[in-house]
């Protein structure tokens, strides 16, 4: 899969993390690209992001 960038309203880069639906709806998980992206540990996690099953991704957005 390769990586879906956008740009938002304040012109800033995104990364779609994943999709997912619940009782309300679906839903999109973005990712905005910016100095606090950086960080070593986000980087390494992002590279494997694509391979984690639904519930990890979401487990790990939830903490960022």
């Amino acid at each position: 899969m390769k990586a879906q960038f956008y740009k938002n309203v304040n012109s800033e880069i995104c990364y779609e993390l994943f999709q997912k639906s619940d009782q309300l709806g679906a839903y999109r998980v973005f990712l905005v690209i910016d100095q606090e992206t950086s960080f070593l540990s986000d980087s390494t996690i992002l590279k494997e992001f694509s391979k984690m099953g639904i519930t990890q991704k979401s487990n790990i957005t939830e903490q960022w």
